[in-house]
């Protein structure tokens, strides 16, 4: 933790593999198109994501890492409409930017582990599916399939391990980071299923 007394997103592993698993699961769902719009959508969520996190760590001490943050989401975004992405996929980077943010303001009210923060904090890294997936002329539909599909599961795995720290204050760091390689893994295979059935 910081001075701000909020964890600094960008140490979360489970964060950066949610995000890695979404943008596949996008792209890989949608049989045809040029793969790179995919993967240039997820960058621009991934930028998104550094400049939230230098918001949630303390803007003025992290003001490199929001603006590489937002050049990183500009760049890949134009780079993305510049090769043919529709613009439909800005959508889902504005509702991640919009649920991004809302997730910051109630971890800072209710807590990072309250279930209501965690649904909207995950919404921004489960929604880069969407993203993908629009950015390679998939339907809203699909896109919004996609969406609820590793949302809702990763809000179900949040809530479990919230829970379990909640119960158990004996956690340390070793065992904390094991968890999370383990929910990692359980995101990984839930992509695989919702990639194959897509």
């Amino acid at each position: 933790m910081d001075r701000t007394g909020m964890p600094d997103p960008l140490r979360s592993h489970g964060a950066w593999i949610t995000l890695c698993v979404s943008t596949a699961v996008g792209t890989l769902s949608v049989e045809r198109g040029f793969v790179e719009l995919g993967l240039l959508a997820g960058t621009a969520f991934a930028g998104g994501f550094l400049a939230l996190a230098a918001v949630s760590a303390g803007i003025s001490r992290h003001r490199k890492r929001a603006s590489l943050g937002l050049v990183l989401t500009g760049l890949s975004t134009a780079a993305a409409l510049a090769l043919g992405a529709p613009s439909s996929f800005l959508v889902a980077l504005v509702a991640a930017a919009a649920c991004g943010g809302l997730g910051l303001a109630l971890a800072r009210r209710r807590g990072i582990l309250d279930p209501l923060t965690l649904a909207a904090s995950l919404a921004p890294f489960t929604l880069a599916a969407s993203g993908a997936a629009l950015a390679l002329g998939a339907t809203p539909t699909h896109a919004l399939t996609l969406f609820l599909a590793l949302w809702l599961f990763a809000c179900w795995r949040s809530l479990l391990v919230a829970r379990t720290l909640h119960a158990d204050a004996a956690w340390d760091r070793m065992t904390l980071r094991a968890r999370g390689l383990r929910e990692a893994a359980w995101s990984a295979l839930w992509g695989i299923v919702v990639a194959a059935l897509a």
